[in-house]
């Protein structure tokens, strides 16, 4: 039978997604967009950027980031993926 999902379940699922799908992080004077991709290869990696989108390809899957205000102004000057996340650096 179905049960009605009480404040402790749901604080209990909700805790169970602890990782941040996309952030951006100030280091000295640059932005950092910060995106989640585990299991990701190098290779299997490729980005572009048309205005205020970037496009990010991770094997045959292609999506499309609108960015945030805060970076829009700004150019990338590099990429790497460091453990599970690619770093995408804004100066």
């Amino acid at each position: 039978t179905w049960r009605m999902p009480t404040p402790a379940t749901m604080t209990l699922t909700v805790g169970l997604a602890d990782v941040e799908p996309l952030r951006v992080d100030a280091v000295g004077s640059s932005l950092v967009l910060s995106v989640y991709l585990p299991f990701t290869e190098r290779a299997d990696v490729d980005l572009a950027r048309s205005d205020d989108e970037l496009f990010l390809t991770v094997g045959p899957h292609r999506r499309a980031l609108v960015l945030p205000d805060s970076l829009l102004r700004r150019e990338v000057a590099g990429a790497r993926l460091a453990g599970d996340r690619l770093e995408v650096e804004f100066v």
